[in-house]
């Protein structure tokens, strides 16, 4: 079985409640804080796929489904599911533990009590829902590394954007911030949004497909691996012509009969 491969410079966060608390191990521990980092603001979803956590547990995505399950039957993730193109979409959710809802539920025959605590803060959450922060706290296990999720690489991609295209999308818009997040919690690096642009650009410049130049369409999950991956276009078919071949050599007028 071929197995996925992470980004060298991602990193993600185990947090000891993970252990002690909802005791986790394995491969459910790593998808189970795969999905915190995303989610830990309490509203934001993890909106990448099976293949994006089958690479950070070297395994199969059958297996990452297994897992997933057994989360969801133990009650420390929740999942939605929503529609696009005829094809099931599911994002989901860490819940910090079921002892904060006021329930007792178990994993892998251990059982996590109901105690009515109240989750604490997690550092970093108000800085950005996709940020998965490191801390130097006593009760942290830090694992290097995850993705170039957040709003720098947000404000960096949609610049370049603008700058490539000649537009003014700004850095608040939710759809466009959904659509980048979801594209680097797959595994894709802010390089790859780049040459996605760079190769639409040089292909569609001066067309009818100008339009769209837009992060609806180039970020969309239909198209953004199919763009990144096509072949780099010249952006003028003057461009590819060798000039050298057709310049014109200066004659020695005293040669001349």
């Amino acid at each position: 079985m071929g197995k996925y491969e992470v980004s060298s410079d991602n990193y993600i966060t185990i947090k000891a409640f993970m252990v002690n608390e909802l005791h986790l191990s394995g491969n459910e521990l790593i998808v189970y804080a795969v999905i915190y980092g995303f989610s830990q603001d309490g509203s934001s979803w993890f909106t990448g796929s099976r293949k994006y956590l089958a690479a950070w547990c070297q395994t199969s995505e059958k297996s990452v489904t297994h897992n997933l399950k057994k989360l969801l039957d133990a009650g420390l993730i929740e999942k939605r599911t929503h529609y696009e193109r005829g094809c099931t979409i599911n994002d989901y959710r860490a819940i910090r533990s079921a002892r904060h809802r006021g329930e007792e539920t178990s994993l892998g025959g251990k059982k996590v009590p109901s105690t009515g605590e109240e989750s604490s803060p997690v550092r970093g959450e108000e800085s950005s829902p996709h940020t998965i922060e490191v801390d130097n706290l006593v009760d942290t296990i830090d694992i290097v590394p995850q993705s170039d999720s957040g709003s720098g690489s947000i404000a960096a991609i949609i610049d370049y954007l603008n700058e490539r295209v000649g537009t003014h999308y700004t850095y608040h818009n939710k759809s466009i911030n959904g659509l980048i997040n979801a594209r680097l919690s797959e595994g894709f690096t802010i390089d790859d949004f780049k040459t996605v642009v760079d190769n639409k650009v040089a292909e569609w410049t001066g067309t009818e497909w100008a339009k769209f130049l837009r992060p609806k369409t180039l970020f969309a999950p239909s198209h953004f691996e199919e763009y990144l991956n096509q072949s780099p276009q010249p952006t003028n078919i003057l461009d590819t012509v060798d000039w050298d071949k057709y310049r014109l050599t200066e004659i020695d007028p005293s040669t001349i009969n």
